[in-house]
């Protein structure tokens, strides 16, 4: 079954060390979805159908997915959707993992609310580099992040 990494699995050691049977089939897009960080990465769908998700797509492994689903917190943090993904131009359906209310700081807004860790971002961005697809949309993810996490400051929201 395919699955749709946006996030830390996008990391090629970490998948390494996670589902090593697992392998790439290649970098796609989700088509009508945004990425946000409420401390982890997320996505979620969009009105806007030009909204597109740079994504490297897996071919997970029949053994490796009760390990996968531990990891991302299956169903508590993060429950499964079947997505359209387009990778090489052609449509496949695959399984993106979307954050729950549970996953969300419901002291916050829902979307773009807790700054990613150094550590946790990094990984992604080494992801992004090692697998050839541009930064420039994780970074105006973070900043819109940043720019959300300030106003919430402002507001008295968060410290």
């Amino acid at each position: 079954m395919l699955y749709v990494a946006y996030g830390s699995n996008m990391n090629l050691d970490q998948m390494e060390y996670r589902c090593p049977k697992s392998v790439v089939v290649g970098v796609g897009i989700l088509k009508g979805w945004k990425l946000e960080f409420n401390y982890h990465a997320n996505v979620y769908r969009s009105d806007d159908m030009h909204d597109e998700v740079p994504v490297l797509v897996w071919d997970i492994d029949d053994s490796e997915w009760s390990w996968l689903d531990s990891y991302e917190g299956f169903p508590y943090y993060y429950y499964k959707d079947t997505v359209d993904v387009w990778v090489d131009g052609k449509r496949k359906k695959a399984i993106v993992y979307v954050m729950t209310d549970n996953g969300m700081d419901k002291k916050l807004r829902s979307h773009n609310t807790v700054l990613p860790s150094q550590s946790y971002f990094s990984c992604i961005e080494e992801g992004y580099i090692a697998n050839g697809i541009d930064t420039e949309y994780l970074y105006k993810v973070l900043a819109e992040n940043i720019k959300v996490n300030e106003e919430l400051k402002r507001e008295g929201v968060v410290r």
